[in-house]
């Protein structure tokens, strides 16, 4: 096993060696409603999804950590935005803009977030677009769909790398490699190799997750996702003209629900952030930017009691102005009187429930 591994690390070490890694990387977030489905009434209700893309901030944070330069073009946001003041957006809305962006970087690597299946087809115009014009270009994917299909997505050639699990670590090991560090250990990337054969490293779920990305902040537009869009209903009830932001708490779930692709993408456990840290970036934004409502992300944001009581008892005091809530579900048996109470005081204006057993 140890020689397989080994020899798949070197192929894949040898298929990096073909690409200029040294110039930067593109970070594309793709749109999540397919473009004939667009509807202008429901755009301009902000009626649907503008998730700020979290978690290529995270990445552009490695990036920049070894002086690399990283954009985000965010065609989510880009054909909400659009769809404010016309009718419908074709494919040449946003081949024009990532022309534009390559034109501006020369030379970059990209990398291309694929979070849901239903965006498969998006993703796969999206690749096809890159790899027909600009074939000297390595694309890389990632993602909780990329995880679950990278077979699909290398045996149609849509990208060059598939990153499985959070990329964090990967991408900072394959850029300081390209960079020429040959002592660091390339992991959760899977290529083509020679036959059609899929070609894996080893995989390692689970990465540090409390990186400060405040700078990454600047390279999107994160005071005005909430002028062509929402986080779900909770955000709408708290004002639609409210900036809003996605921040992350904690990492990962501690249920075993077989339904769930949380687990299988951020390993077992959950990984939290210092709340000195939580606090720090959300001020950040409430001060830089405007933001006055934060929808958490987290999976299981009510893990580990004294932290979450904490964390609320924070935002109370030093964010007192600031609304919050959790669209994306509370785990039940977590919460009591004393915790409604915490909420309460720091301002939850709403909260989803997971009545899974």
């Amino acid at each position: 096993m140890t020689s397989l591994l080994k020899t798949s690390e070197d192929q894949i070490r040898n298929r990096i060696d073909l690409f200029h890694l040294d110039q930067g990387m593109l970070l594309i977030n793709i749109p999540q409603v397919p473009l004939d489905s667009l509807d202008p009434v429901t755009s301009r209700n902000k009626g649907y999804f503008a998730y700020p893309p979290q978690g290529l901030l995270y990445l552009a944070a490695q990036l920049r950590s070894l002086n690399l330069t990283a954009e985000i073009l965010d065609l989510n946001y880009e054909i909400l935005k659009a769809m404010q003041t016309q009718d419908s957006v074709v494919d040449d809305f946003w081949k024009h803009l990532i022309d534009k962006r390559i034109e501006t970087m020369k030379f970059p690597f990209i990398g291309i977030s694929l979070m849901f299946e239903k965006t498969f087809d998006i993703f796969r115009k999206i690749s096809q677009y890159i790899k027909n014009t600009y074939p000297d270009l390595g694309i890389a994917v990632g993602g909780v769909h990329a995880s679950a299909d990278k077979e699909k997505i290398l045996h149609e050639g849509l990208a060059d790398f598939v990153f499985s699990h959070e990329s964090e670590d990967s991408l900072r090991n394959l850029l300081l490699y390209a960079k020429g560090e040959q002592n660091v250990k390339i992991s959760n990337i899977s290529i083509l190799g020679e036959g059609s054969q899929i070609i894996s490293t080893s995989m390692l779920a689970g990465v540090e997750g409390d990186y400060d990305i405040t700078r990454e902040f600047e390279l999107i537009p994160i005071s005005d996702y909430h002028r062509v869009g929402s986080v779900g209903i909770l955000s709408r009830l708290n004002e639609t003209d409210k900036p809003f932001a996605t921040p992350l708490a904690k990492r990962g779930c501690r249920a075993q629900c077989t339904f769930c692709g949380v687990r299988y993408f951020n390993g077992k456990g959950v990984r939290e952030r210092e709340v000195d840290s939580i606090i720090k970036e959300m001020k950040f934004l409430r001060d830089t930017y405007q933001i006055a409502h934060f929808d958490w992300l987290d999976d299981d944001l009510l893990y580990h009691r004294e932290h979450i009581m904490r964390l609320l008892q924070k935002i109370s005091e030093e964010l007192p102005d600031i609304t919050w809530a959790a669209n994306n579900g509370l785990i039940v048996s977590s919460i009591d009187k004393e915790m409604l109470d915490a909420f309460e005081r720091s301002n939850c204006v709403g909260f989803k429930l997971g009545l899974e057993s």
